[in-house]
Formats: C-alpha cells, structure tokens, sequence
C-alpha cells in the first residue's frame, strides 16, 4: 500500500515542480529539472533509512512520531489543534526567545514542523518516506532559487552554479530530512533570492511576501541565522542603492556588528549577545557527551572570555574535523569534502586578491555571512557530528562564487 502510495506522490510531486514557472525559469530544461529533483528525493529516503537504521531514537524519526500523535489530535480535537501552538508550558510566560531549553520560542521551532507533519499525515498515514517527498518538494525549491539568484550574478557558468546549488553532499544530504535543517535552508534560499531581487528590481506583491515569510520563519527556527544576514544584506544594500564601495559598506557593518555584540548589552541588558552565546554553549553541553565531542573552554559573559577562546572557536568552525580524525566514518568523508572546499576557497581567494573590483558585490554579503554564522558555530557547539550539520547547510553561499569564478564558461553553439 505504501509503496503504491509514495510512487503515486513522487511523480505527482514531479509533474508539481516541472509545471512551475519559477522552476522553468532556471532555463535547466525538464529532464535535468526532473533528474535532480530525483536526486533531491533520493538524499531525502538516504538519510531516513541511515538514521532509522543506526538510531532509531534520531530525531528525524521522533519528529515524525509526534506528527502523527498530532494528526489524531487534529481529527479528534480540531479546535485543541487550531490553538495549541498557542500555549506554554512555562507557567504560561512566552520567555527566552534566545534560550534552548525552558522556551516557548525553542519550542516553537518543532512545533511548526509537527503540524506541518500532522497535515501532511492526512495523505501519507504517517509515513516518514512520504511526508520526505512533501518535505523536499519545497525544499527543492530552494536549491531552485539560489540557481536563480547566481544566474543572475553569473549568467554565463550554468553548469558551476548548478553543482553549487543542487550537488554538494553535506548540503544535499542535512538539508534532505525531515527537521529543522531542511526549513532554515530552504528559507534560507527563499530570502536570499527574494532579497536580492527586490534591491535590484524594488518591491512587488508576491517578493515582498516571500521575503516577509522567509525571514521571519528563520528568526522563529534559527534566529542567529535571520539577526546575522541582517548586517550583510545592509551592506549589499549601501553598495547597490547608494552606490557606496563594497569594502567600506561591508567593512562599516562589520565594524557596526563589533559594536552591537560589546555594547548591546550595556544598552539593553535583556539583550545581551554574551549571555545569549554563553547559554546556548551551556545547552549544548548540557546535552551529555558524545563520541565525537571536542575539549572547549566553557565561555564567560565577557569580552576577554570570548577573545581567549577565538582561536580554538576558529579552529572548530574552519578547520575541525580533521580527515584523520575520526577514521572509518562518515564524518572522516564529509572533512575531506570540507578541506577540499577550503583549498578551492584558497586558489579563488588568491586569484582574485588583486582584481577586487571585479568582484560581484553580492559576493562579499555571502562571506562575510558565512564567517559570521560559522564563528558562531564554532564557540558554541562542543561536538563534531552537529557541527558539520549546521556548517553544511550554508556552503552553497561559499562554494557558489567559488566554482563559478574557476570554471570555463559554459561551451555552447555561439562559442563554436
């Protein structure tokens, strides 16, 4: 019955993404359309059937679980349903919207993702490899519209950009299950897109909503990710409707962050980006050890505190895991993809250090919003496995600009 039913959904979903113009514009053609889309679906059932097989406790698989727990609730309590995501269990305070444990707002994050899931049973009856499909047919378009967006900055290297935006393994395969990760990157891509376009182009109907939507589901699900494009998407802004220099925009902005992460807190001091950061490390570490965890200094709400442990927090966030590190797991695999991503970094950054101005300014608003979330990254998470899950979803703003400016421009009959 199943089998039937996820053969009828897939090509359903894939007559669905075909038949859309937004897809249709990416000027891929049907069949690579359809071919990657299948790609996107199959990295979707990999991790499932991965995870379910070694750890039937993940938290793809409870995600699921909950889903149909609320799918009952919904035919049963229809109204409970409706307004539940309402409610909270902490004495009824909506508090610590920055916070990991004891939130509404942590919470919340899940949640969305559980009714989501609980509509989506009223099709699939619960099942996981079902509910992947609705899953990763949105999330498909948000590899769709980064495509879009490059081929915008870089019209002539179809094929770099589509490696960039669909291909890349710990992208392709985080981004794929049924969680959080999968919602912040398909977001992610949504924002980007609609942000870039309504800078060059101003607001419309449809952008302006999507770019509303987008932003506002990373702040609810991932809120450092929403409140750290926000300095870079303002130095796009200076440079493209004030036509201010992208070295002084973006170097203003980052002098502008410095300043909000030491003195936020003087200023508002239930906002304090210290205390913020201190807590979510203390949350991760909370969680209990774990095989592949990494020896870190536990931080202080202080800016020495956060200068001492710079480096070890580099060295987590750019570098860690090592290849050799973990031997004979998938984590030694996806390290050796993210050194080989880093010596591609190196051979662009060189080639086009003394050529800056040739530099597309939306490039600059992708790396330093890639530094600034991977930093991040490396201070407060303690353990390998998670961090090159939360690394992985953002490299396409990374390698994108990188496999473009290498690659040969694409060869078609006006080259020949």
């Amino acid at each position: 019955m199943f089998y039937l039913l996820f053969l009828l959904y897939l090509l359903a979903a894939a007559y669905f993404i075909s038949s859309l113009d937004f897809v249709k514009k990416t000027g891929l053609g049907t069949k690579l359309i359809l071919l990657l889309f299948l790609v996107k679906i199959a990295a979707g059932l990999l991790i499932g059937w991965i995870s379910n097989r070694y750890d039937p406790l993940n938290d793809y698989a409870m995600l699921n679980g909950y889903g149909r727990e609320e799918y009952q609730l919904m035919i049963t309590h229809p109204k409970e349903f409706l307004i539940n995501i309402f409610y909270s269990p902490y004495n009824g305070e909506h508090s610590g919207f920055f916070y990991s444990t004891a939130s509404y707002w942590n919470d919340l994050k899940n949640n969305i993702i559980i009714k989501a899931l609980a509509i989506c049973n009223i099709f699939s009856r619960g099942n996981y490899y079902i509910n992947s499909i609705f899953f990763n047919s949105l999330g498909f378009l948000g590899h769709v519209a980064l495509f879009r967006l490059f081929r915008h900055v870089y019209p002539d290297k179809r094929t770099a950009l589509m490696i960039g935006s669909f291909l890349l393994p710990s992208t392709l395969y985080f981004s794929s299950a049924i969680h959080k990760d999968a919602v912040v990157f398909t977001m992610l891509g949504f924002f980007c897109y609609s942000f870039y376009f309504t800078v060059l182009k101003g607001f419309g109907m449809k952008r302006t909503a999507v770019l509303v939507t987008s932003f506002l589901l990373l702040l609810l699900i991932r809120n450092y990710v929403a409140l750290l494009l926000l300095p870079c998407c303002a130095g796009f802004l200076l440079t493209q409707r004030f036509g201010i220099r992208p070295v002084i925009a973006y170097g203003s902005m980052v002098i502008a962050g410095i300043l909000v992460l030491f003195f936020a807190g003087l200023a508002v001091p239930a906002f304090n980006p210290f205390n913020i950061l201190v807590q979510k490390q203390a949350d991760f570490m909370n969680l209990g050890a774990a095989q592949t965890d990494f020896p870190m200094q536990q931080l202080t709400p202080s800016a020495s505190s956060f200068i001492h442990s710079l480096p070890t927090a580099a060295n987590h966030a750019f570098l860690r895991p090592y290849p050799w590190e973990f031997p004979g797991k998938l984590l030694s695999l996806l390290s050796w993809e993210w050194w080989t991503y880093l010596l591609l970094f190196a051979i662009y950054f060189v080639i086009n250090l003394k050529k800056r101005d040739a530099v597309h300014p939306f490039t600059p608003l992708c790396l330093l919003f890639i530094l600034a979330v991977f930093l991040l990254i490396g201070f407060i998470t303690p353990n390998a496995g998670s961090l090159v899950r939360y690394r992985g979803l953002y490299y396409p703003l990374l390698m994108i600009p990188v496999l473009a400016s290498l690659a040969f421009p694409n060869i078609n009959k006006n080259n020949i």
